[in-house]
């Protein structure tokens, strides 16, 4: 924060009279500014953790979508949980990931041997992650103008919301 701006941050308690150095969130504009300051950050590095952001989206790094499409079938436990592990990490991109894995989840038990049957539930299972995976789609941030869909789902163990917008073509 800039020298000039900081009496403007002053506050006085019991103990003593105080002034903030960075920008306090709470006052107005600080979530802007502090927004404009991450953008000039990051503009350089766009592309991180294997994620693409900028321009109010952010979506999977394109060019992994290769590196799965190409991706054989596990044959161990080890493999699978790293598949696994892989597509958990985009879980924010993929709806009902937790649905669709369960019969490879399954397989990860301790009561399946390493060298696990791979079943025709397990190979659909496979075939429609990977294809979630590859089509990689990307997140927008809200728009306030525009109206909010709201989905839930509850059973007796779970619940669970998504709070989704249409963009320009109607697509969530």
């Amino acid at each position: 924060m800039k020298e000039e701006a900081l009496n403007f941050t002053a506050f006085v308690t019991h103990s003593g009279h105080f002034q903030w150095k960075v920008l306090p969130f709470g006052m107005k504009n600080a979530g802007s500014s502090f927004q404009r300051s991450m953008d000039k950050a990051i503009a350089p590095y766009r592309e991180y953790c294997r994620h693409i952001f900028g321009s109010g989206q952010h979506s999977p790094d394109p060019e992994k979508a290769e590196v799965l499409r190409n991706l054989s079938r596990p044959s161990t436990k080890k493999e699978l949980r790293s598949f696994l592990g892989h597509a958990s990490y985009y879980r924010d991109y993929i709806p009902n990931v937790s649905e669709i894995v369960l019969p490879l989840t399954d397989l990860t038990k301790s009561k399946v041997p390493n060298a696990f049957p791979w079943s025709i539930e397990a190979e659909e299972a496979f075939v429609k992650i990977k294809n979630e995976l590859i089509r990689m789609p990307t997140l927008h941030t809200r728009d306030i103008s525009r109206p909010f869909w709201l989905y839930t789902d509850a059973s007796a163990i779970a619940i669970g919301a998504c709070l989704a917008q249409h963009d320009d073509v109607g697509k969530k």
